[in-house]
């Protein structure tokens, strides 16, 4: 696993704030271990807890998902265990595959077609995959509607590429984008995705 090389610049998320990425750099990376130094928030360094997990952007490359081991000079460093390396995925989102029931209606010109039930095959903050039993050009609006954590989420989509489903049926998997989401809806998504993160590759 290739690692950071000191004071490389990473982006620190924490779960508490999935959406918010502090600009931080490395002091030093041996094996599975790392040493940051912790952003400065309200005029002190952020304040992290032994064996709470964090996660390092790093280059827009790859997502390191670690635990704290503790803290030094002041809190002004952490030291963290690597337990995975993550390839970044376009777009700046992380995608995770999880099937969840979703609602669609797509969008024509003169009217809106009727709701139809599908499962996705991977979500993340900027859009989904979906498996689809009809071909849809390139473009197409659809409105969406998913619960996520119990809350109904909406947003209104755009397809971004198609192709044949290598395991068919349905016919085709649809990429789509989100082009109007609320704030509060993709936070949503993107805090659902990063608790799956913790629970599955965080076990340890």
């Amino acid at each position: 696993m290739r690692l950071p090389e000191p004071d490389d610049r990473v982006e620190l998320v924490v779960a508490r704030a999935p959406n918010a990425r502090f600009p931080c750099r490395v002091r030093a990376a041996h094996a599975r271990r790392m040493t940051i130094a912790l952003p400065m928030v309200a005029g002190e360094p952020m304040s992290v807890s032994s064996g709470e997990k964090i996660a390092l952007r790093w280059r827009d490359e790859v997502l390191f998902i670690g635990a704290v081991c503790g803290t030094s000079h002041g809190g002004l460093l952490a030291d963290l265990e690597v337990l995975e390396a993550i390839p970044c995925q376009r777009r700046g989102f992380f995608r995770w595959v999880v099937p969840l029931p979703v609602r669609f209606a797509v969008i024509t010109p003169d009217s809106r077609r009727p709701w139809r039930l599908a499962r996705t095959l991977d979500v993340s903050g900027g859009g989904l995959c979906v498996p689809w039993d009809e071909e849809v050009e390139p473009g197409t609006e659809m409105q969406l509607e998913m619960d996520i954590d119990g809350a109904r989420v909406g947003a209104l989509a755009r397809v971004v590429l198609v192709r044949l489903n290598p395991q068919p049926p349905p016919s085709h998997l649809l990429s789509l984008e989100f082009v109007r989401i609320s704030d509060a809806d993709r936070s949503r998504i993107v805090r659902f995705i990063f608790t799956l993160q913790w629970s599955t590759r965080g076990r340890v």
